[in-house]
């Protein structure tokens, strides 16, 4: 969280405010191809913006007593609703039961990815934005409900673990369209090992998918319903079901510094049942060389869905109501790998400019991950061009 990135002022002496953000002007895309940093953004078509990659954030932390805390953290950024509850992206008592044991309840920061915790802060790493073909994916930063975390030392190092169990939201962008739903319940557990330079983490989480919403989806549906039952339209209805849908996550990550050197990486899996949403395995390996306030940055990560969209099996179905369907199972898939470059420079303890460059492949089709007027599109050699200004307070 921010506090751990920045220092601010106490006002009065049990309250703590702190702030970062994040701005950001990101090239990326063409005709074909909308650039975005995550799914439930619309994307960018060869435009220069701010939109991608801006953030504002602000927190209060509040110091109750030695054992009870409490954080609130409003973000302000690029997502298809910005009223209060979705800008409120932590707000929750914590409270240390004993030197091993915190307890937390509320709108925390979602363990679900090493990164989710911070991943507004862009002043917290070097790049410009967590890798897309890897976070892209996971728009949802947040989980309503609790968490338990326990921590020991174990040999040489520290063994943290933590289990948590709530709901979330999730959005993601097709076609100009938004598509909603909520993930309920939520739970899952991560594992952490920690000595001297070198991290190791590991986490898993099941969810089911539950009031997806999408107006055109659900005209669909009810069309699909009323046609007689010898053109199989409630079948397709059943292909296309996403409620009551199964997600499984699976991820994988390992930290390591030495000197100047940084090294990471992470991979990941998302199991599920649903047509409209693909299972999905995705990864990273990154590589930073600090030189006094300068850092230089390389990247390489892949991106895909790992089974092929379903294929409809109703002939009798009126057309081009068919092709209409079979394109909408088409544009969930993926299949994209990236190269990054970069550069950091601290210009003070609490401020850095960065810049970045994009080298991604996208194969015909397997576009999912990109902001797209149609689902026929080619395969594809695209560059991503973003300088940014990360700051805390």
């Amino acid at each position: 969280m921010v506090s751990a990135a920045a220092s601010a002022d106490h006002f009065p002496d049990n309250l703590r405010i702190s702030g970062f953000g994040s701005i950001a002007l990101t090239k990326g895309g063409d005709d074909d191809f909308g650039f975005r940093s995550n799914v439930s953004q619309e994307g960018e078509f060869g435009n220069w913006s701010f939109r991608p990659d801006s953030v504002l954030g602000v927190q209060v932390d509040a110091t109750f007593s030695d054992s009870l805390k409490g954080t609130l953290q409003l973000v302000g950024k690029d997502r298809p609703e910005n009223g209060l509850e979705e800008s409120v992206e932590a707000a929750y008592l914590s409270y240390n039961i004993d030197p091993r044991w915190t307890l937390r309840a509320g709108r925390l920061g979602l363990d679900l990815l090493p990164m989710s915790e911070y991943e507004n802060i862009g002043f917290a790493y070097d790049w410009v934005r967590p890798p897309v073909d890897y976070y892209g994916l996971i728009p949802f930063s947040y989980l309503d409900g609790v968490d338990l975390r326990y921590s020991r030392p174990a040999g040489p190092g520290t063994l943290s673990a933590k289990l948590y169990a709530g709901k979330t939201k999730n959005v993601f962008e097709s076609f100009y369209q938004h598509n909603f739903f909520e993930l309920q319940p939520f739970y899952g557990a991560s594992l952490r090992y920690e000595l001297n330079n070198f991290a190791l983490t590991a986490s898993y989480a099941r969810s089911k998918i539950q009031d997806f919403s999408n107006p055109n989806v659900d005209l669909l549906k009810g069309y699909l319903l009323s046609l007689p039952p010898i053109t199989g339209g409630r079948d397709v209805v059943e292909t296309l079901r996403l409620d009551g849908v199964q997600t499984e996550y699976y991820s994988l990550a390992a930290e390591y510094r030495t000197g100047p050197w940084k090294a990471t990486a992470e991979i990941a899996y998302l199991d599920s049942e649903g047509e409209l949403f693909l299972p999905f395995l995705g990864g990273y390996a990154g590589l930073s060389r600090r030189f006094g306030d300068v850092s230089l940055f390389g990247l390489v990560s892949h991106a895909r869905t790992t089974e092929d969209a379903a294929k409809l099996d109703a002939p009798l179905l009126p057309q081009p109501l068919g092709h209409y369907i079979q394109r909408a199972l088409n544009s969930v898939q993926s299949d994209q790998k990236t190269f990054s470059l970069g550069a950091r420079w601290d210009l003070r303890s609490n401020m850095a400019l960065k810049m970045q460059w994009d080298r991604t492949w996208v194969e015909e089709g397997e576009a999912f991950l990109w902001g797209r007027e149609t689902e026929q599109t080619p395969s594809a050699k695209l560059d991503t061009f973003t300088l940014s200004m990360d700051f805390v307070f």
